[in-house]
């Protein structure tokens, strides 16, 4: 899964709905009070489990284009293997 849609018209605009496979979610805290998100579901007809941690929040702006993005740093577990991910909202 490479992109995460705010809202579900906005994937069904995109035609990104039933791509690979569809997952149910959960959003809880965990003991840092940060925002856990339980992913599970079906990816290519293999059953998938993902845990999204949401960690920090962050900013940048590219000074080529000057465009602003806001955005958080989170922490993505798939099966034990953890990656470092951001997820960014141009402004």
């Amino acid at each position: 899964m490479n992109k995460f849609y705010k809202t579900y018209s906005a994937a069904k605009k995109a035609n990104a709905l039933n791509k690979e496979g569809t997952v149910k979610y959960t959003f809880t805290k965990n003991s840092k009070n940060q925002t856990v998100i339980k992913l599970s579901g079906k990816l290519s007809g293999i059953d998938m489990t993902q845990t999204v941690t949401v960690k920090n929040t962050t900013k940048g702006t590219n000074k080529a284009t000057k465009l602003h993005m806001s955005g958080y740093q989170a922490v993505r577990d798939v099966d034990m293997d953890k990656t470092n991910a951001v997820f960014v909202e141009a402004n």
